[in-house]
Parts: C-alpha cells; sequence; structure tokens
C-alpha cells in the first residue's frame, strides 16, 4: 500500500472572467456562485475569479435550506457561494434577494438551473453549452457562452437608458418654452397672435429635434458608464438633477423670450414699424432656436459634473452632423457673407433667415441681431453649470411635493407579510413552485441517487453529515496523503491559509452544518461578529 502518484485535473477559468467580476463589482453588480460541486472546489474557484472577497460568507445548500425566512434574509446579502446546492437552493436563493428589493440576474447552462432563470428578473442561458430547458427559461441567451458579455449588456443598458432621458430631459425643455411663450404671447396680443408662428413650432418640434436625437441617442456606451451605482426598479425615470436642468433651463429660455418680444423695440433702438417688428421676431425666434441648440449640447450630461464635452469625438453620428453642417454653412457662407457655423441646425437657420422669410414669416437681420441671438443661446451652456452648482435639496422638496416621484411605498418582507404565514403563505409557494416549473418544457434534473440524496439531504446538530464527508472523500485522501510529509506551513491570514496553517480546519464549519467568512474579514464587520461564533476559525 505504498503511495505511488496523485493526480489533479483543473478545469481553468475562461480568460477574462475574473476581469469580468472585477468589472461587475466596479459597477456595484454583486456576483454569487451558485454550484453543485463540493465546497472546496467552488471555494477555490471563487477565490480564483474574484467572487470570494472579504466580509463573504460560504455556505452549504443542505444548511441554507434549513434556515428561517428571517436567516436567509439576513445572510442572502453576505451570501457569496453556495456549495452543493440544489435547484430549489438557487430558486430560494433568488426570491430571497427580490424580496430584498434587488435586481436579480441568474446565468445557467443545464436543466438544473431552469428554475432560478425563470424566477429571476433577467435570466442567462449559454447558447453553446445550454440544454434547452434553461434557453426556454431565461430572457436573453449568451451565444459566446462568454461571463463578459454580461458586462457588456450592462454597460449597453444603461447607454441605452441614458440616452432616453437626455432627450427626454432636451425635449421637455422645448416643449415648455413653446407652451408657455406662445401662450402668454398669444394671451397679450390684440390680434391673439403667437410670437412663433405655426410654421416656426413645426420646425421646432419636428426638424430641430430630429438632429438633437442623433446627437443625444448615439453616444457609445464605455466603461466609464460602470462608475456609479445601478438605479432601483422602482426609481423613476427623471432624477432631481433632469428635473432641475428642465426647469432652470425653461425659465431662463422663457425670460429672455418674452422679455425681447415686448421690450426687444426700446432696449434695441429698432423702429416701431413693420419692418422693425419683423426684425425683433427674427431675432427672438433665432434667440429661441440658438438656446435649443446649445442646450442640446448642455444635455449630454446627466449628473451634475461640469465636463459636458466629455466622449463628444467618440459619437460617429455626432461628428457627421457637424462635419455635415460644417460643410453646409460653408457654402451658405460664401453665399451670403456669413460666419461658419459647426451645426446642421445653424446651418438650416441660416437658410431659412436669408431665404425662407415669406413661409417663416422673418427677414433678413444685420450682424448686431445675429450676434445677440446667439450670445443668448450660448448662455444656456454657462447657466447649465450655474444650475449643475445649485444644491438639490430644495428642488427635491419642490418636485416631491408637486408629486413628481410618485408615491413611496414602504417594502414590506416576507417575515411580515401576513398572506405568506400560516395555510396562506404554504399555498402561496404551491403556486409559486408551480407557476416556475410550468414554464419548463422537458428535461429532468440527473437522476442519480447520490446525488440527489446529497444535495437533499438534511443536517442537524445531533447527526453527522455523512454525504458530505462523503462528497469531499477524494479531496481528504488527497489532503492527507499530501499533508503527511510535504506540507508547508503558509503565512496565516492568506487564501492559501484559510484556517490558519491548518488545512484540515478549512471546511470544518461546514461540515458540522455551519457557515465560512472570508478569513481577511474585519474584526469590526457586522458580519464577522454577528457570525464568527457558528465557523472554526482560530
Amino acid at each position: 500500500m505504498t503511495l505511488i502518484a496523485i493526480t489533479g485535473i483543473e478545469d481553468p477559468l475562461r480568460p477574462g472572467v475574473t476581469d469580468a467580476v472585477a468589472k461587475c463589482y466596479r459597477a456595484s453588480v454583486s456576483v454569487k456562485m451558485c454550484t453543485g460541486d463540493n465546497v472546496l472546489t467552488a471555494r477555490s474557484i471563487a477565490a480564483q475569479c474574484g467572487i470570494f472577497t472579504p466580509g463573504g460568507i460560504i455556505m452549504e445548500g443542505p444548511v441554507f435550506r434549513n434556515l428561517t425566512n428571517a436567516e436567509r434574509i439576513e445572510i442572502a446579502p453576505r451570501l457569496q457561494v453556495l456549495a452543493r446546492s440544489s435547484p430549489e437552493d438557487k430558486k430560494v436563493l433568488v426570491e430571497t434577494l427580490k424580496s430584498l428589493g434587488e435586481i436579480v440576474a441568474v446565468t445557467g447552462d443545464g436543466t438544473n438551473d431552469g428554475p432560478a432563470l425563470k424566477t429571476a428578473n433577467v435570466g442567462f442561458s449559454m447558447g453553446i453549452a445550454g440544454t434547452e430547458v434553461a434557453k426556454e427559461a431565461s430572457d436573453i441567451i449568451l451565444m459566446d457562452d462568454n461571463f463578459a458579455s454580461i458586462v457588456k449588456a450592462i454597460m449597453w443598458g444603461r447607454c441605452v437608458n441614458d440616452a432616453v432621458r437626455k432627450f427626454l430631459q432636451f425635449q421637455i425643455s422645448v416643449n415648455i418654452t413653446a407652451v408657455v411663450i406662445t401662450f402668454v404671447s398669444a394671451t397679450a396680443s390684440v390680434e391673439e397672435e403667437s410670437v412663433l408662428t405655426a410654421v416656426q413650432l413645426l420646425w421646432i418640434n419636428i426638424i430641430m429635434d430630429t438632429f438633437a436625437a442623433l446627437a443625444l441617442a448615439t453616444d457609445p456606451a464605455t466603461e466609464v458608464l460602470l462608475d456609479r451605482k445601478p438605479d432601483k426598479k422602482s426609481a423613476p425615470l427623471f432624477s432631481v438633477d433632469m428635473y432641475k436642468m428642465i426647469l432652470m433651463q425653461s425659465i431662463y429660455q422663457i425670460l429672455i423670450i418674452l422679455l425681447f418680444h415686448f421690450k426687444g423695440l426700446d432696449f434695441l433702438g429698432l423702429p416701431h414699424t413693420v419692418q422693425g417688428e419683423r426684425t425683433l421676431t427674427t431675432l427672438v425666434f433665432n434667440a429661441f432656436v440658438f438656446a435649443q441648440i446649445f442646450n442640446s449640447i448642455n444635455c449630454r450630461r446627466l449628473d451634475n459634473k461640469l465636463n459636458i464635452f466629455e466622449g463628444i469625438l467618440r459619437n460617429e453620428f455626432f461628428i457627421g452632423i457637424t462635419l455635415l453642417g460644417t460643410l453646409r454653412t460653408f457654402i451658405f457662407s460664401l453665399l451670403f457673407a456669413h460666419r461658419m457655423c459647426p451645426c446642421p441646425e445653424i446651418a438650416i437657420q441660416i437658410v431659412i433667415v436669408f431665404i425662407g422669410g415669406a413661409a417663416f414669416q422673418v427677414t433678413r437681420i444685420g450682424g448686431r441681431e445675429w450676434g445677440i441671438s446667439l450670445a443668448l443661446g450660448f448662455v444656456s451652456i454657462p447657466w447649465g453649470a450655474a444650475v449643475r452648482c445649485m444644491p438639490n435639496g430644495p428642488f427635491y422638496k419642490l418636485f416631491n411635493a408637486l408629486g413628481l416621484f410618485g408615491s413611496h411605498e414602504k417594502e414590506v418582507l416576507p417575515t411580515t407579510s401576513p398572506e405568506r404565514d400560516g395555510w396562506g403563505g404554504a399555498l402561496a409557494l404551491v403556486q409559486d413552485n408551480l407557476s416556475t416549473f410550468a414554464g419548463l418544457r422537458g428535461g429532468r434534473m440527473r437522476a442519480s441517487s447520490f446525488v440527489n440524496k446529497s444535495r437533499q439531504a438534511k443536517l442537524n446538530q445531533t447527526e453527522q453529515p455523512i454525504a458530505s464527508i462523503l462528497a469531499m472523500a477524494p479531496t481528504m485522501v488527497m489532503a492527507a496523503a499530501v499533508a503527511g510529509g510535504t506540507y508547508k506551513q503558509p503565512t496565516p491570514g492568506s487564501l492559501s491559509d484559510p484556517a490558519h496553517a491548518d488545512p484540515s480546519k478549512s471546511s470544518a464549519a461546514l461540515w458540522e452544518g455551519k457557515l465560512q467568512i472570508h478569513p481577511e474579514t474585519d474584526k469590526n464587520d457586522p458580519v464577522f461578529k454577528r457570525y464568527a461564533g457558528e465557523q472554526n476559525m482560530v
């Protein structure tokens, strides 16, 4: 009985998985591993790819399923590795996280991942190695079976959401300003005529907004989007910063338009004639259009940072539109001896003023009027910087009082939900399980009696978990054989020494039906204070 050799086989991590996990944590997305493998294998893989971090907890499925609802709610946020887990354990973990208000995404390729994929908010299945059951239960299929693709999905999801919000911020500012000045000017006019004609309003709302949509909705997704926390599911589409910018930009535009409309002839020295009024109307129209053009640049940011030109050169559509506008404006500048303007809206606006006078009821204006209208529009950019510097507190109170953020309903945890108690809770649980498996078609979990009994084994304080020990018997034999003559004591506290110099104790707590906390967890961490007595740590 002489030991000749020991052979180990390792399934290495896919390239890029470690970086993808790091980017998920960077984006405030918590990554958890649920596997049917034994705890030593699960802990090793989790440590290699960066899932098992200080403050994290490792637990086995038979222990997790025996926890009370309150205990699962307390442990689930810190649970990073769930080994020897059954399909029901994965589903219960997803339900627990969802009850805490989390948005849960699940990845899987096997039939046993079906219930969790179906229960999650978003299910990712593997297109190459995934089973048909997993694909049917999921919402998204990863064609390359690469976890890093999920990071790309997060970036593009945030990019699309930001693009919609940017354009809504710009569009609502335009509409509020147009409605107010149209109503006020028409009401104050003896002839009941608005300062903006129907054709001018059509140009503003259809033609100009097309270019604004292209400029605001075509910013590419970058990793900068991962440097912030995800929005909650109940978060409103409009934030305080957006409402604040909409309100203050609208106020500025309304004031300057109405001021020039009613008092422009006096302080500009224009004659009180039809030609003077037509010149003033053209100036007001130009000022309004230029204010929207510069405000569209200002709307490229949704937060309070001042650099509104960040990443503008990476937007190929924006560059193309700018070059097209520059070319058009250069041609018209040669024809009408006018300055170049790097924007198609400005180029077409010049054409309207010089050629479309009859249709738009405007007239040619001099350099002073062009300078005034451009200056009034350009003020939208420094005014936007000033608005970003304003504190959000008073604005939040105002918008909340107006009901713009909706009602704030407190979330009820399952432990305090009356319909989950007694027979009502049991029936609701049965309904949840039936609805989950009703959506799955075909396929069964592997019928290996040893695997099923091992995964479904129940642990208690009086029985020795035989199934758990048998599942890790090969690893125990290998560790005992090698440790006899070749083991050297590593530096205490490292991932290679989670039990402080005694590898035989690394999973002793798990065998006893307990849990394991990351060895580098701070002693002042609440999770360490709460569960330090329930694991075998020196």
